[in-house]
């Protein structure tokens, strides 16, 4: 087959993607920018990154991060991959091992205080994002 013949062809079968898609889209009433926001929104990382940001940030405390990340983690119901899984698992460990009463410096490998944890999961965020 030629060249042109390919590139013909390749042309057609994009411009058939892009009718379908835009037909199912049309179909449900979304535009593209809501199909992607509803994509970005049910990803399994989306939650856990927001809850990660506000706790780094202090929107929220420990108190609250460590009680909404615990039930999320446990209630989880999506899949995912086992990349993300491995760097949630990691941050659920962490806030496993967080002591109030624990002080910077006097971490052990069963306790840690409010700052390293806070330090474990801005290290994981980054990795999720590196990942994404």
């Amino acid at each position: 087959m030629s060249i042109g013949k390919q590139l013909l062809i390749a042309v057609l079968v994009y411009v058939l993607s892009a009718v379908i898609i835009e037909m199912v889209l049309w179909y449900f009433n979304l535009s593209i920018g809501e199909y992607l926001r509803i994509v970005i929104v049910a990803s399994p990382a989306y939650k856990y990154k927001n809850l990660m940001k506000d706790f780094i940030v202090e929107v929220i405390t420990v108190e609250d991060f460590e009680r909404d990340y615990l039930k999320t983690f446990k209630n989880e119901t999506e899949r995912m991959d086992y990349t993300l899984f491995d760097i949630l698992n990691g941050v659920f460990e962490a806030v496993d091992c967080y002591w109030h009463e624990c002080l910077p410096g006097q971490e052990t490998a069963f306790e840690i205080s409010e700052q390293q944890l806070r330090k474990e999961v801005c290290e994981a965020l980054v990795k999720i994002n590196c990942i994404e």
